[in-house]
């Protein structure tokens, strides 16, 4: 009997058949150096060490970046003016610390490792996910750009195993390398990641009766949306959840996640389905989505994306309107 011997230039063609040839564009280095930094930083440093440093971090980022740091005081202003201006000027300062953290928690939920999280887990609400995949139609999971968002599906696998099969949809990145990364890392926790432009998949989905998780929190512009309020202000809000809904009345349930205060823990929360959704009427099928997408924010306010222009489309005004009167 002979053994196989593998030659040399064998092994190195198998070597760079591994390679994901994205690593070894130039274009990419910076964001595969930031991925490799952010995976070995978060295994060998502990939660709590890391937590601070991610904190002191913001504090420094707070200080320099002047546009996201406008951007999240025209929001809360718009959402929460009763604040006072020192009020709001601490709250935007909280938020990005939370945002830095928030590199952090998903380096747990990519890279592993999440026990710092799930040691810690409270879950409130479970039931009412549980009653409407019951229902055997499917659910349409939503929900928001938390500084959590990455940590979520970690959080949501723990406690209700890989049974169950859940479908992140995804918004396209800019750079090739990072949204390589960021499909490949959210399919550790989802049953498979889905553009938000392949409607067939995710409509297919809905109709196999699975779960479709999505966040609709984010302004789109006026295709597909209408203006309805959010924390008391109009904003553009997509029409998608009640026509994916209609498909074969889905039960829509909100899916909340935010750290506790005290930085040891997290909570996983789930509301009540949406009751008689959709009505066929857009304006009030979109009202109901941000009004139940508010009162998950209202948990942890600060751990909400308020650097993201929510408002930059408003009726009868010049797109961005709002930021551009920013203090």
């Amino acid at each position: 009997m002979t053994s196989k011997v593998t030659s040399p230039s064998n092994k190195f063609a198998n070597l760079l058949g591994r390679i994901n040839y994205l690593y070894l564009d130039p274009r990419n280095w910076h964001v595969a150096m930031g991925l490799f930094l952010l995976k070995w930083w978060h295994l060998l440093l502990p939660f709590g060490l890391k937590v601070r440093f991610c904190k002191n971090l913001g504090l420094l980022i707070h200080k320099f970046a002047d546009k996201r740091k406008s951007v999240a005081n025209t929001n809360v202003r718009i959402c929460f003016p009763e604040l006072s201006g020192q009020q709001r000027q601490q709250f935007v300062q909280r938020n990005f610390q939370h945002w830095t953290v928030a590199m952090l928690e998903t380096a747990m939920g990519w890279f592993g490792k999440a026990g710092a999280a799930t040691d810690n887990l409270q879950v409130i609400g479970a039931e009412h996910f549980e009653d409407a995949w019951q229902q055997g139609r499917g659910v349409i999971l939503l929900g928001a750009h938390f500084s959590t968002i990455d940590l979520g599906s970690t959080l949501f696998r723990h406690h209700f195993g890989h049974e169950i099969p859940v479908h992140a949809v995804y918004r396209e990145q800019k750079n090739s390398l990072f949204n390589h990364v960021m499909r490949k890392q959210r399919r550790r926790n989802a049953s498979s990641v889905v553009s938000k432009t392949n409607m067939r998949q995710i409509v297919r989905l809905l109709r196999r009766k699975e779960v479709v998780w999505y966040a609709p929190d984010h302004d789109f512009g006026e295709n597909s949306s209408v203006f309805v309020p959010f924390f008391g202000h109009v904003a553009a809000t997509l029409t998608t959840t009640s026509k994916l809904a209609s498909l074969n009345q889905s039960p829509v349930v909100m899916m909340s996640h935010y750290r506790h205060a005290d930085d040891k823990g997290y909570t996983l929360k789930f509301s009540e389905a949406l009751q008689d959704f959709p009505t066929g009427d857009d304006i009030k099928d979109a009202t109901a989505v941000n009004q139940m997408i508010q009162e998950a924010i209202e948990d942890a306010p600060e751990q909400y994306m308020w650097i993201h222009k929510r408002f930059k489309t408003q009726p009868d005004l010049p797109r961005n309107s709002l930021y551009a009167q920013s203090e």
